[in-house]
């Protein structure tokens, strides 16, 4: 919507441009999509928390049981290998945090987990932990 109200049309320039700054060129405009991102990944340590608890927590570690619960989240999973039913919040957050975790991960490959770990797979299936 904002950029239909900006642009009256077709966009003049790429949106990535609009958010820079104005020294930058841009016009300072917040990236909606990054801050929704950045709020729901908020949610990871709290997730990753023992001493919290809560039904939000009880119902995202019950779907990830099979796949070894919260540690999960430790793990270089692929989303498409995992089937969890689940939908709304909690799949865009394994879908944000996988996304996140391979575009700013600092872990060396000797490091990584190897369950749920997409580049380490048999028959072309990854390892997975049985609960």
């Amino acid at each position: 919507m904002t950029f239909k109200f900006l642009w009256k049309g077709p966009d003049k320039v790429t949106r990535n441009s609009v958010v820079n700054s104005v020294e930058n060129g841009g016009l300072n405009l917040m990236d909606i999509e990054t801050q929704i991102k950045a709020l729901r990944l908020s949610w990871i340590p709290r997730i990753l928390d023992s001493t919290r608890k809560g039904p939000w927590k009880s119902y995202f570690d019950h779907y990830l049981k099979p796949y070894g619960g919260t540690f999960l989240l430790k793990c270089n999973y692929e989303l498409k290998d995992l089937t969890p039913s689940l939908n709304g919040l909690y799949l865009d957050l394994l879908l944000w945090w996988e996304e996140f975790r391979n575009t700013f991960s600092d872990i060396n490959y000797a490091q990584r987990i190897i369950w749920s770990n997409k580049d380490i797979r048999i028959d072309n299936r990854g390892l997975k932990i049985v609960v």
